[in-house]
């Protein structure tokens, strides 16, 4: 018991930076889609066959 609590206490800090990592990848996956979001509204504002007077 004592082995493996100390394996698993080695491991914490690679566990820790992994979760740190992920979260750090879904931020940038979420501000990368809001990013394209903004960048198509835009191009639809712009674009003169979005409007029908035309």
């Amino acid at each position: 018991m004592g082995t493996s609590y100390r394996n698993i206490k080695s491991f914490h800090p690679f566990i820790s930076l992994t979760k740190f990592a992920f979260r750090k990848l879904i931020f940038l996956i979420a501000l990368y889609l809001l990013f394209m979001i903004f960048k198509d509204v835009k191009r639809e504002d712009f674009h003169p066959s979005f409007y029908p007077q035309h």
